[in-house]
């Protein structure tokens, strides 16, 4: 088991929220671990334990839906910068439905430090952000307000659009509304190319030009995936931004039972990804031994192919990091 556990890469966990030390991380047997920063007052913890351990971590920084207004000013105070948002060229205004995606870039603090983060660590990616409609604020009993986490959500997307970093992300009670968004931004994106079709750019070039990024993130992990196997396939074939959505599993999240064998087994080989979405060293094995062990019973392979095939998988969404495409 140790051997098919060090074939692992578990992409998505919370290891700093309660391990005791940081070397207790280091000891793991996985390959590697993506590493989740949530609000400002982690995302230090984070970067020590990557830097600590760098063939093993690699850090994500974001704010999570949950933190948004706790971590994060109301957006009714944010200040705009000079720099046109380069997700909705003003042309196109037209060819989507109703997106929200904000014309300029907000300038705050919390953003210009996330953004210092991310330049800092080149190998980082921008995680956990995202959408949730069902948690609901303790102090308060009251669902976290939509209008600040889709604001939070989008200034960071921005940020991952601009810097090319790979996402992981949090959806939970929100699946029509985030479908709704990757349409309008693949429309987006399918508007830009034939546009440059028109003007006589051939897209199969590569483009090094920041001007000539497509306005998506190079890869989004859909993290601990709970939306139908429907919603999961409409993504994937998404014709000009679905080569570039991957699809994590927790036993976790996602426990057992046929709508989570249907979702497995809808997902196409080279997309499935696993993590352990713990928040203690202590229990990262036996959660990547359970969710790699489910993978291979649905999918029908060993749980050494299962390790192997899902290491390729996050591998190729971390070197998203470079590409244009």
């Amino acid at each position: 088991m140790t051997q098919v556990l060090k074939e692992c890469t578990d992409v998505h966990c919370h290891l700093t929220d309660s391990t005791p030390t940081l070397d207790d991380i280091g000891k793991l047997p996985v390959s590697k671990i993506i590493l989740m920063g949530t609000k400002l007052d982690n995302w230090a913890l984070v970067e020590q334990t990557a830097v600590q351990f760098p063939s093993k971590v690699i850090p994500a920084f974001g704010i999570h839906p949950w933190m948004s207004s706790s971590s994060v000013p109301p957006y009714s105070t944010w200040t705009a910068n000079e720099t046109l948002n380069p997700a909705l060229p003003t042309d196109t205004e037209s060819e989507v439905s109703d997106i929200q995606t904000p014309s300029l870039v907000p300038d705050t603090q919390w953003l210009n430090d996330l953004k210092a983060l991310l330049l800092k660590h080149p190998q980082a990616i921008v995680g956990e952000i995202g959408l949730d409609g069902a948690a609901k604020d303790r102090s308060t009993g009251e669902l976290y307000s939509m209008d600040q986490q889709m604001q939070v959500f989008q200034a960071q997307m921005q940020l991952a659009i601009e810097l090319e970093r790979p996402v992981s992300m949090h959806a939970v009670h929100v699946h029509s509304q985030i479908t709704h968004y990757f349409r309008d931004m693949d429309k987006i994106c399918g508007y830009i190319k034939a546009q440059r079709k028109r003007n006589g750019r051939d897209w199969n070039e590569s483009f090094q030009h920041e001007s000539d990024r497509l306005p998506f993130p190079p890869a989004i992990m859909m993290h601990s995936f709970t939306a139908s196997k429907e919603i999961g396939q409409s993504l994937v074939k998404l014709p000009h931004i679905g080569s570039r959505f991957y699809f994590s599993f927790s036993t976790i999240v996602n426990a057992r039972g046929k709508k989570f064998e249907d979702r497995v087994r809808s997902i196409p080989h080279d997309r499935i990804l696993i993590e352990s979405d713990v928040s203690n060293a202590a229990d990262e094995m036996s959660a990547m031994q359970s969710i790699c062990q489910s993978v291979a019973d649905i999918r029908g392979w060993t749980m050494l192919e299962t390790a192997q095939k899902t290491t390729a998988n996050a591998n190729a969404f971390l070197r998203s990091c470079s590409r244009i495409v």
